[in-house]
């Protein structure tokens, strides 16, 4: 295949630089043009540097820096246990999911909606 290698024409290239430049030489004259910004009455401008005790000191670490120990806090990190109780009581509910539930049967009344779970175990005490 006898295909020419394509190259950039030299014209549109001195046109996209001259396009891309002209706005950036405008602004730039812009930003050297500005005046200094207006301060209000009450901020004045010190004469030196900040007095000394203007600014707490730096940290003082009572260890070095350990980068082992920084990295085993990721590095360590082991997979959890699932944290639902007992497999087959819970089947059918969710416990990560994305969005809403789906809305629960309401076969006993609009305002007694039902949930497919087991009943909590209440001990009945003796009579």
């Amino acid at each position: 295949m006898n295909r020419k290698a394509s190259t950039g024409n030299p014209l549109l290239v001195g046109l996209l630089l001259l396009l891309i430049g002209v706005p950036c030489a405008f602004a730039q004259a812009a930003a050297d043009d500005k005046k200094a910004p207006d301060m209000s009455p009450e901020a004045k401008i010190l004469p030196g540097p900040p007095a000394e005790g203007s600014f707490k000191p730096d940290p003082v670490y009572p260890e070095p820096y350990d980068a082992q120990a920084q990295l085993d806090i990721y590095d360590k990190k082991h997979m959890n246990p699932n944290p639902t109780g007992v497999p087959p009581v819970e089947l059918g509910v969710r416990l990560y999911d994305r969005g809403a539930y789906t809305p629960r049967p309401t076969w006993l009344g609009a305002k007694n909606p039902t949930a497919h779970v087991f009943p909590p175990v209440v001990a009945i005490p003796p009579n």
